[in-house]
């Protein structure tokens, strides 16, 4: 069972590998946090947590810079 916001959390976490996780993934999901403070949309987010979690296991998230210019 994946436990915890999809759109935030760490790839490893949501690979279900919690053997892997540790302060690194709090770390990572507080980067994630940033990101959307600084764009205002979360680093991954689709119509469904699962289409959400390919993307983060599969993609990098679109530069903070494309979304906004002046970051």
């Amino acid at each position: 069972m994946i436990m915890g916001t999809v759109n935030y959390m760490a790839p490893e976490q949501a690979a279900g590998n919690s053997k892997e996780t540790g302060t690194f993934t709090d770390i990572f999901s507080f980067g994630s946090v940033l990101y959307w403070m600084l764009t205002g949309v979360p680093p991954f987010k689709a119509d469904s947590r699962v289409i959400s979690l390919l993307q983060l296991e599969t993609q990098d998230p679109i530069p903070p810079g494309k979304l906004r210019r002046r970051i």
